[in-house]
């Protein structure tokens, strides 16, 4: 038995088995590793099989060194033995010869390499044998990669500095609900955001699959790649949903008496008028007075047309998209709603600057600025209203933000309750009378805007919140700095219909889509169905949801029985005008929706994905 001089100090240990039954080559190769300037190799060295089985069993053993003819065992059957013995364990195979055949089956039985034994006489044997030991670290560095990135469940996506995608995990594939193949055949571009996550949102089986992505640059297998690890929050952006819309209905209904009350004065109005003014004309008398009562009557009606208006923009929940919005009229509307809660509490006075445009879902940001202007009554008890204020402030601030404040007169907050306001379900409300969510909500909403809302309160003097949002110009600002995320290519130029009643839809999908696609367009969707009748086939079938001739879910259903295989490539567009026979049918056939108005990049987004 041989063994190695005593490690050096800092060098790696590799305790090697050699198995050789040729006295001279054992000396030789132990002579050869013991030189090396690398690694200290602790050597054994055992003539038989019989023998290397003992000593594996016995011993911890990081390298065989084999001949593969021993006394009780020539030729590959020795290699199969050792590697059914000990399969983990690295394996190098001495021989006096290096046969191509020889060598590809010794790998294919688990070798890590055939050396000859020629090498032996050579000063670089060790390095030639760690050069082994280094593959199989970094090959078993990859495996313990790959276990792990397809163990994860999030989405995982190797993409290479081409777009080509050179992995994908099977949660990637649940995500974007496609087979490996055909994920891997759609050219893609992640860009890594300067910091944190970004969120995206892919077609999906039940309409729109969302998730946060982070993106980190690296070497994959020698190239340069990007990978990308999406977080499915699918789910949980529907429970938000919920929540909004339960916090929404809750502050409806809190305000619901205030605004049958609201109505009921004006209506009150039209009603006594019309009945004045037209008793006067069946008694044939045309006087002043009726015409008087007429134009108060007119003026009692847009009060009612305005409450409506105002209970439209705040109830609507399908319409979720970006939209340009005056901040001081939304306040209006809000004031408008919430005001039988304000005026037996305070006096409401408005203090608003000259300010420019926001882009926000007006009925979000309703549902922000209701929630502290009730928030600021409710802290008042009613019947002091003559030594009460609510102060609704707006102004331009130099950062190119607009600040939005509502300060009252109330109780105040203790400073262990303001440390909790934006927890969701935390309420200082009594039992019933507040769901937690109201705060939480503001401050998400305010957040995803690009905004800030901060609380400043003492007890017994009154509280202050400020909500302060990026203008227009601000947040296209912002926005033009961060990479956009995963936009798909479109790996060859597709057939694209678009059926809308407005023509001017048609042309303007055509200008965004031009450049890579080949675009139709027809005004009704009875012209839609005589050409996919006639054997016309499209990549994507972009349809209006509203046409007069023939409703947009109607065209589906005639669709699915001419082509089930282009219906798969529809996508319904609206405006957002859902009836419930539409809805049940989109939801149940699980249509991608593309809401209006859109622009070119979600466009794109969605026509690329469709064509392969």
């Amino acid at each position: 038995m041989l063994s190695s001089p005593s490690a050096s100090a800092g060098l790696p240990v590799v305790r090697t088995l050699l198995v050789e039954d040729n006295p001279g080559d054992a000396h030789l190769a132990a002579e050869r590793l013991a030189g090396n300037l690398h690694a200290t190799f602790d050597i054994a060295c055992v003539p038989t099989l019989r023998d290397a089985k003992a000593r594996l069993t016995s011993h911890p053993i990081d390298l065989i060194l084999l001949d593969l003819h021993l006394p009780d065992s020539a030729g590959l059957p020795t290699l199969a033995a050792i590697r059914q013995h000990t399969p983990a364990t690295a394996t190098i195979v001495l021989s006096g010869s290096v046969d191509p055949a020889i060598r590809d089956r010794a790998v294919g039985l688990g070798a890590e390499e055939v050396i000859a034994k020629s090498e032996l006489l050579s000063q670089l044997f060790g390095l030639a044998v760690l050069s082994v030991l280094e593959r199989r670290r970094v090959r078993s560095h990859e495996e313990l990669l790959l276990r792990l990135l397809e163990r994860t469940p999030d989405a995982v996506v190797v993409v290479n500095r081409a777009g080509q995608v050179r992995y994908v995990n099977d949660a990637a594939l649940a995500f974007f609900r496609k087979d490996r193949d055909a994920l891997a055949a759609e050219p893609l571009a992640f860009i890594a955001p300067e910091s944190g996550a970004i969120e995206i949102q892919v077609p999906s089986a039940t309409g729109i699959a969302v998730g946060l992505m982070r993106v980190v640059d690296f070497d994959w297998r020698g190239e340069p790649a990007s990978l990308a690890m999406i977080h499915d929050i699918t789910k949980q952006r529907g429970l938000e949903l919920q929540l909004l819309t339960s916090d929404r209905l809750v502050a409806l209904g809190t305000l619901a008496a205030g605004v049958g009350h609201e109505i009921n004065n004006p209506l009150a109005s039209v009603v006594g008028n019309l009945d004045f003014a037209l008793s006067d004309l069946a008694a044939g008398r045309a006087t002043d007075e009726a015409a008087a009562a007429l134009r108060d009557a007119q003026e009692g009606a847009e009060r009612i047309r305005l409450i409506v208006r105002d209970l439209r923009v705040f109830a609507r929940t399908e319409d979720e998209t970006l939209q340009i919005c005056d901040v001081n009229r939304l306040l209006d509307t809000v004031i408008r709603m919430a005001w039988n809660e304000v005026r037996h509490r305070a006096e409401l006075v408005k203090d608003y600057d000259a300010l420019a445009p926001v882009e926000a879902c007006e009925s979000r940001l309703c549902q922000v600025f209701l929630n502290l202007i009730v928030n600021a009554a409710q802290a008042i008890p009613p019947g002091g209203n003559h030594r009460n204020q609510i102060r609704v402030s707006t102004a331009m601030v130099d950062d190119g933000q607009i600040e939005v404040c509502v300060r009252d007169t109330g109780a105040g907050i203790a400073p262990d309750v303001q440390r909790r306001l934006f927890t969701p379900f935390f309420t200082t409300k009594p039992v019933g009378a507040g769901t937690g969510l109201g705060l939480a909500i503001c401050h998400r909403i305010v957040t995803q805007l690009g905004g800030t809302i901060a609380v400043e309160s003492t007890v017994g003097v009154g509280t202050s919140v400020t909500v302060t949002l990026p203008t227009v110009a601000e947040r296209r600002t912002r926005a033009e700095t961060v990479p956009p995320p995963m936009v798909p290519t479109a790996p060859r130029r597709g057939r694209v219909l678009v059926i809308d009643d407005e023509d001017a839809i048609g042309h303007a999908v055509r200008r965004m889509l031009a450049a890579e696609h080949e675009v139709h367009s027809v005004t009704s969707a009875a012209a839609a169905v005589a050409g996919f009748e006639r054997g016309e086939r499209f990549d994507v079938v972009l349809c209006d949801l509203m046409m007069p001739d023939m409703t947009g879910f109607e065209l589906c259903a005639t669709l699915e029985r001419v082509d089930p295989s282009q219906a798969e490539r529809l996508v319904i567009m609206t405006g957002g005008a859902f009836s419930p026979d539409a809805r049940e049918f989109i939801e149940a056939r699980r249509y991608h929706v593309l809401e209006k108005p859109f622009d070119s990049r979600k466009l794109r987004s969605v026509v690329n994905r469709f064509v392969q």
